[in-house]
């Protein structure tokens, strides 16, 4: 053993392995090599104790407080056709959750795609992403999670989900392919209208809400079997089947949906810690990396990520024609009514935490446009 390693410097008598005496801290020794040896081992210790805590607080910088729970536990909620895959791959690659990554346990990355089937479960901490979080028991009670969001104005997310689905079904009767957004195997949206698909979609973020109130009655009716989709037989992806359930609640036409809105609403701001808005896309990303230091946001997105755009560029004419349709359009727009009513109320939450984190002076813009 070394001789540092054997003198307590808080002891009140003891002889060091120098042979040096130490009595309530100070060295008592007559032999002056051996004094100048302990004073060598001492100034050693010194050293490391400063490198340790310099270590410790380049961690912090780089990757957030380590003892802070909250900060290693990250609930995102993926809103589809918000730019939800580009933000998902941003924390999937920040120094959080990527490679090399600082994690505890069995923290890792877990997906929550639908209620029916649990991921999540026997995961604590980490970062839990899907369009089904708020479906998930096992999500919900983890403690300490800081739940984030990004949103999108209804009119555009209902176009882009649309123009979507239609090039899918282009390919569909040649390659079939799975994309949950747009039920493939119910329907045939290149030969539907947007009025059609809007019927459809209806309130999608008001539904997607809605699943911490019904997870547990939708899991048990779905569980038995039920045939209710269109398309008997046919595959039926679980937002479908959702809406189907509901039996109309999210569309606003009971003093049961109105209340049931009024609460969504309010508990959106009490679950979530963090909401960004894609048509604020550079400020949310800067909200976010306010909020979270560690995670490196920004220089993970333009560093690390591939913007996910589907090709949306491809449709732009027809997107921009179909814009002007649906706004001009009572109907379509009455479809919507909820979620129109959530996103003016996410907009004042985005603009209250602007205010909170410092953000009502600017910032510099320095990450890439994300449309989708």
């Amino acid at each position: 053993m070394s001789c540092s390693a054997r003198i307590s410097v808080v002891s009140l008598f003891i002889i060091s392995a120098c042979g040096v005496v130490v009595v309530n801290g100070s060295p008592t020794g007559v032999d002056p090599i051996k004094l100048m040896l302990w004073k060598s081992n001492q100034k050693a210790q010194e050293q490391a104790r400063v490198k340790r805590d310099v270590t410790s607080e380049d961690r912090k910088q780089q990757q957030g407080t380590v003892t802070d729970v909250r900060r290693k536990c990250v609930v995102f909620m993926h809103v589809t056709k918000s730019g939800g895959n580009t933000l998902k791959n941003v924390f999937k690659n920040s120094p959080w959750f990527g490679k090399g990554s600082y994690r505890t346990g069995n923290r890792g990355t877990c997906y929550s795609v639908a209620w029916r089937h649990d991921r999540c479960v026997g995961m604590r901490g980490g970062l839990f992403i899907g369009d089904s979080v708020l479906g998930s028991d096992w999500v919900l009670a983890q403690p300490n999670c800081t739940w984030v969001a990004m949103m999108r104005h209804p009119v555009t997310r209902l176009v882009s989900a649309y123009t979507h689905c239609r090039r899918r079904s282009v390919h569909y009767t040649v390659q079939p392919y799975l994309d949950q957004l747009c039920a493939p195997h119910q329907y045939d949206w290149f030969n539907l209208d947007i009025l059609d698909f809007a019927k459809v979609w209806g309130n999608n973020l008001f539904r997607q809400l809605l699943l911490s109130d019904f997870r547990d009655s939708i899991s048990m009716r779905m569980a038995e079997g039920r045939p209710i989709c269109p398309v008997k037989g046919a595959r039926c992806e679980s937002w479908l089947q959702q809406s189907i359930l509901l039996e109309g609640l999210e569309e606003l036409t009971s003093p049961e949906s109105e209340a049931r809105l009024e609460r969504a609403i309010r508990d959106l701001k009490t679950q979530f810690n963090l909401i960004g808005l894609l048509e604020h896309y550079d400020e949310s990303l800067e909200l976010f990396q306010r909020a979270l230091p560690g995670a490196d946001l920004r220089n993970t997105l333009k560093k690390k990520v591939k913007i996910a755009r589907h090709g949306s560029g491809k449709t732009k004419d027809e997107a921009t024609l179909l814009l002007e349709r649906v706004w001009n359009d009572p109907g379509i727009m009455d479809l919507m009514r909820a979620d129109l009513i959530i996103y003016e109320e996410c907009v004042k939450y985005f603009n209250h935490l602007k205010e909170v984190y410092g953000m009502t002076e600017g910032f510099d813009k320095d990450v890439p446009e994300v449309k989708q």
